[in-house]
């Protein structure tokens, strides 16, 4: 896949994420950039998906992978993929951290809402404070479904080779989207966003 978006943030100026790289906030929500890790992170707001988020690229875009890298403790990372929209609730799917154990989902703003696809354990032992790899993907199989592949690792290591992860929608799905970085309820901080 063709690298899209990189950004380690420490290029950006500290204060609202907004409009910095083509980075854009949902109304409502605070995203800022920071001192952190080995220069500058994004940190979100403590909103609750499916509002706190944001949000990268174009409507157009299919087959997508996200790479970046969180800290962990008391977060809840919320990652987007094929989001509908770069404002409001917006339509899509998302890899969302609950506690210990990890969601494929998809929400349905007009229609059934959140669904749960798939779920499985963290693979690896989060230690607070420690920061670790998210790399999470949709790719269209040879019929046309999205696949969803999910891997978490430690920051700098190698990504596992097989998902601990994985979902096939055949049913009602999104076909295209924005990707975003979102929050639920805790303040979670990123850094190394590579978007392909």
């Amino acid at each position: 896949m063709v690298l899209l978006v990189q950004d380690d943030f420490d290029s950006r100026t500290n204060g609202s994420i907004d409009g910095q790289n083509g980075w854009a906030i949902n109304t409502g929500t605070t995203w800022t950039v920071g001192a952190g890790g080995s220069g500058k992170i994004v940190v979100s707001g403590t909103a609750t998906y499916p509002t706190n988020y944001v949000a990268q690229g174009d409507q157009s875009w299919v087959n997508q992978r996200v790479k970046v890298d969180f800290l962990a403790g008391t977060t809840k990372p919320v990652i987007w993929l094929r989001k509908q929209d770069k404002s409001g609730t917006g339509d899509g799917y998302m890899l969302r951290r609950e506690s210990s154990t990890w969601y494929i989902e998809k929400y349905i703003s007009q229609g059934s809402g959140l669904v749960t696809l798939a779920s499985a354990a963290t693979p690896v032992t989060l230690t607070g404070g420690s920061w670790y790899t998210i790399d999470v993907s949709v790719i269209d199989n040879s019929d046309g479904n999205p696949v969803l592949t999910a891997y978490v690792y430690a920051q700098g290591g190698s990504r596992p080779a097989t998902s601990f992860l994985t979902y096939t929608d055949t049913g009602e799905n999104f076909t295209e989207g924005y990707v975003a970085l979102g929050a639920n309820g805790f303040a979670t901080s990123f850094d190394n966003a590579a978007i392909y």
